[in-house]
């Protein structure tokens, strides 16, 4: 049985403290969302902007631990990833054009 943090925010987020080993990376991943106390990490506020809602969403994917859950619509995790993923080789590309035009100077 899930024994969820008593500082939980009330939501759809919440840490299973039996399962929380305090890696610290939900508080990396969404600063806003998460806090720990002496022993464990929990979810200090519930994501109020879709920006947060991507963070608490890639805090769940990325727990060591696999301690935060999420009761209720799951967050739409492969649209957060594709749109991040095109980010990044967006910018790779800028990156490489940018590079190519400094040595055809």
């Amino acid at each position: 049985m899930a024994v969820i943090h008593p500082l939980n925010a009330p939501g759809k987020y919440w840490i299973d403290c039996r399962q929380c080993d305090d890696y610290g990376c939900c508080e990396m991943s969404a600063p806003n969302n998460f806090r720990r106390d002496e022993l464990h990490e929990f979810v200090f506020k519930q994501p109020e902007t879709e920006e947060e809602e991507r963070q608490c969403a890639e805090a769940m994917l990325s727990c060591p631990a696999n301690a935060i859950h999420c009761d209720g619509p799951q967050p739409p995790v492969d649209e957060y990833f594709r749109k991040e993923l095109e980010k990044l080789q967006n910018d790779q590309e800028k990156e490489i054009l940018s590079a190519r035009c400094d040595t055809e100077m």
